[in-house]
């Protein structure tokens, strides 16, 4: 009984002012020294076998302790560190001191990692009131889902046990669920009301959480939040239910207690001025302290403020180093910048070698823009052998995704039959798609496909308002058009002007 008293009572943190009988301040008193009391007790962090013994046992604290073994197992101590970091302002004494012991443990012992057995052990713990455990546990169980609606279930029914005893990473999590659909049906208003309970308990990931929540609005689901996707400050919607100004105050809270992620955002918004007076020397400042802690995207910006130019003086070596940093910690965008810097020779000696080999790390993780890239590399032979195949594996893989040039790569590809089978009605599919996405290349050659009736009928409007649109960037396509003006009639001409004008409306003017 004391143990639960002690796992679900939470003292006011921060400057919170309470007004309290003399009573109540003599029953907190009590608990505090009860927690002293017991954290001596629990002494030093047991060996591996016996804390396997006492877990068998049914001991509830050794339970916990062996699943945050199995769960850590194999990480190092700065991993570990950050597993548990973010969350100790939410903790009492004993509980650090229990998970401190856990830490011990696993830094000492060789147990791999086995989220199975951990989440067996913490479910044995949580079914004993921990309520600690039952905080991981639905955290766990969701994370490790993938699909499988009973472990969804089961992670929110824990959440819920948790979130009631004022566990903030409980709460935290019930708004991740709320917000991404998973276990409960998207609700971006519970999830903000979640995201707050945990984020006024001093929970510097609920406070990012609920900031990024302010700063996406209704357009927090095409991103995610917190670590799942992270979101570019350029690639910002302009949906509902965007309030900057809160955003800033919540990230703001999380950087003050170092949170990377939120320092990183803090600093995109400061450099574009969004809840805040735009200032770049802060921008800067909370981008590099997100950088220095070693946040990847964070790094990769700093990269693209030294490379781009704009706010801070261009600097390619900077830009290169950061890049570098981003790239080592396997953030795909930092790997395509160093590998198309290596290849260029910016800020680096040239080696196109070493700098295709980082740009494939990238493609490989299904970054769209290094696929291209790699395709590219592939057609023109750059730091690797030609391979038309090759090339056309990664254009098809970038051009899925919606990448413009790289429709265009597949689509000529498959229309010349080179790398791959030819298919001209499959090849002017992609031309299209990539003419749609104003890709001069395919423009040319569609228009001169419905000019001449190749691999797709006859069509002179449709070939003139092609051709036009190419021509403006495309002498290829000027000469194509002045043959098919000696041919079209006035009617078709005027049809094909239309349909021009057309084109431009829908894409803001833009060809």
């Amino acid at each position: 009984m004391v143990d639960e008293m002690i796992e679900i009572i939470q003292l006011p943190s921060g400057n919170q002012v309470m007004s309290t009988s003399v009573e109540t301040r003599v029953v907190k008193r009590g608990i505090l020294i009860l927690q002293f009391f017991l954290v001596v007790a629990l002494g030093q962090a047991l060996e591996l076998g016996e804390l396997k013994e006492k877990a068998e046992k049914g001991d509830k604290i050794a339970q916990f302790q062996l699943a945050f073994v199995y769960q850590n197992g194999g990480k190092t101590k700065d991993e570990i560190e950050d597993e548990i970091k973010w969350f100790k302002v939410t903790l009492g004494a004993r509980e650090l001191k229990i998970i401190q012991q856990a830490r011990t443990v696993a830094l000492e012992s060789e147990v791999k990692e086995d989220i199975e057995k951990a989440i067996g052990l913490y479910r044995d713990s949580s079914n004993q009131g921990v309520v600690l455990s039952q905080a991981i546990l639905g955290m766990l169980l969701g994370r490790h889902a993938e699909g499988d609606e009973a472990k969804n279930e089961e992670s929110i029914e824990w959440l819920k046990k948790a979130a009631k005893k004022k566990s903030a990473i409980a709460q935290n999590g019930l708004g991740v669920s709320y917000e991404i659909g998973q276990g409960l049906p998207k609700d971006p208003k519970k999830a903000r009301e979640w995201f707050l309970k945990a984020a006024e308990q001093g929970y510097a990931v609920a406070q990012s959480n609920l900031a990024q929540h302010y700063m996406l609005g209704s357009g927090a689901n095409k991103f995610g939040i917190d670590k799942v996707v992270k979101v570019k400050i350029e690639e910002l919607p302009d949906g509902g239910g965007i309030d900057f100004g809160e955003a800033v105050k919540w990230f703001r809270r999380a950087a003050d207690q170092g949170y990377p992620f939120a320092k990183m955002n803090l600093g995109g918004l400061y450099l574009e001025g969004r809840g805040v007076e735009q200032n770049t020397q802060l921008g800067v400042s909370w981008t590099r302290k997100a950088a220095e802690a070693d946040e990847p995207l964070a790094q990769f910006n700093m990269g693209w403020l030294y490379y781009d130019g704009k706010l801070v003086q261009q600097d390619y070596k900077t830009a290169y180093s950061w890049f570098s940093r981003s790239a080592e910690n396997g953030w795909a965008d930092g790997q395509l910048g160093v590998g198309k810097m290596l290849i260029n020779g910016l800020g680096v000696e040239k080696d196109t070698s070493r700098g295709f080999k980082w740009v494939l790390q990238a493609a490989e993780k299904g970054n769209i823009d290094a696929q291209y890239h790699v395709s590219i590399y592939y057609l023109n032979g750059v730091g690797v052998e030609k391979d038309l195949g090759k090339c056309a594996k990664w254009s098809r893989a970038a051009a899925e995704k919606g990448h413009p040039e790289a429709q265009s790569i597949i689509g000529q590809l498959m229309f010349f039959g080179e790398g791959q089978k030819q298919d001209r009605q499959g090849a002017i599919r992609w031309l299209k798609m990539a003419a749609e996405n104003g890709v001069a290349q395919s423009q040319f050659i569609l228009g001169g496909c419905l000019f001449h009736g190749d691999g797709i009928e006859k069509d002179y409007a449709e070939a003139f308002k092609w051709l036009t649109l190419a021509g403006e960037y495309h002498e290829g396509a000027r000469d194509e058009l002045s043959k098919l003006n000696a041919e079209i009639s006035p009617a078709q001409m005027v049809e094909g002007l239309k349909r021009v004008d057309d084109y431009k409306s829908a894409r803001g003017g833009l060809r």
